[in-house]
């Protein structure tokens, strides 16, 4: 039974995640609800990328190190607004279900 779960749960945000654009416009509690769960389970993908950018923009030492605490800090964050994202989606909070974050998914920065 608990597999079951698993598989649903799997199921559901691989389809939330698909269906998702990285300019995911806030028209509606459905598309702030869609944003919440895919920066829930995929807000991880900060690390990497944020260590990867500052590598690439300051070299090894700083992109190993201070990327890394950084990408920890952006990982934070965007957990943080998918949590306020999923539990309020009905909530026209910020000024018509604007996203807080720009990019609106992790993988978005380049």
């Amino acid at each position: 039974m608990k597999h079951n779960h698993r598989l649903i749960l799997a199921g559901l945000v691989a389809a939330a995640t698909l269906s998702a654009t990285t300019d995911a416009r806030a028209d509606g509690p459905w598309q702030k609800l869609q944003r919440g769960v895919i920066n829930l389970f995929t807000a991880v993908v900060e690390l990497p990328a944020t260590m990867c950018e500052m590598t690439r923009h300051e070299g090894p030492a700083e992109g190993l190190t201070l990327g890394f605490f950084s990408g920890l800090g952006n990982f934070a964050a965007r957990q943080m607004v998918g949590v306020y994202e999923t539990v309020a989606f009905a909530a026209p909070w910020p000024d018509h279900y604007q996203p807080y974050l720009q990019p609106t998914c992790a993988w978005g920065a380049t």
